[in-house]
Parts: structure tokens; sequence; C-alpha cells
């Protein structure tokens, strides 16, 4: 069993490796290199957001109580369980599809990656 998970792990780092040298390749041929450079985008934003999306739980909690510190203890929790699953289940999708949706955005409310989102609520709503 061992020996199968170490296989899919050295085929999927060649996979990636022959992805971004055959995107640095086909530089000269525009289509291909944005096809290929979108797809490599698609994929690091989704293993960013599928392994790191828990993120959004103690950042929902520093956001929240610099908003709102009365409703955050309320606000907070559901917030960051729900973020952390839509960016989870992003994540999932990117990389189940191989990054070939590329370059598309998630949504108003959702950066692509969760680091970009703000930690620390820059105005207060008791000010």
């Amino acid at each position: 069993m061992k020996r199968i998970g170490y296989a899919l792990l050295i085929a999927t780092l060649l996979n990636l490796c022959a992805a971004t040298l055959s995107a640095e390749d086909t530089a000269g041929k525009s289509a291909s290199a944005d096809t290929a450079n979108a797809m490599q985008f698609g994929l690091g934003r989704g293993a960013a957001n599928l392994f790191l999306g828990w993120l959004e739980i103690p950042r929902n909690f520093g956001y929240e109580f610099t908003a709102r510190p009365l409703s955050a203890i309320v606000i907070a929790p559901l917030m960051g369980a729900t973020l952390t699953a839509a960016r989870t289940g992003y994540g999932l999708v990117d990389l189940l599809s191989f990054g070939y949706h590329g370059n598309y955005d998630y949504g108003a409310g959702i950066p692509d990656y969760p680091w970009l989102s703000p930690w620390v609520a820059q105005e207060t709503d008791y000010e």
C-alpha cells in the first residue's frame, strides 16, 4: 500500500514538473503558454486553498473581534466554518480539474489565497 502512495506522489510531482517545463518551452506560443500558466495558477491556488482553508477560522476570529466585538463570539465561528468549507471545496475543484479552469474569480468575498484576506478590520462599527 505504501508503494502505491509513493508511486502516486512521484507521478504527481513529475506531472507538475512536466507542466512547468512545458510552460517554459512554449513561451513563444501565446495560446499554449497562456493555458499552461493558467493551469499552473489554478493548481497552485487549489493546493493552497485545500490545505490552508482552515486558516479562515482564526482569521475570522481576529477580523470579527476587531470589527464587531460584541457579536463576534457568534459570527466568527459561523463565518470561519462557512468560508473554510467554501475555500476547501473550491480548492478541491481546482485540484480535481488539474487547474484547467485557470484564472477565474471565486467571488467578491473570497480572494484567491487565504493569506490575502484581511486579518484585522480597518474600521470598527463603534468609532
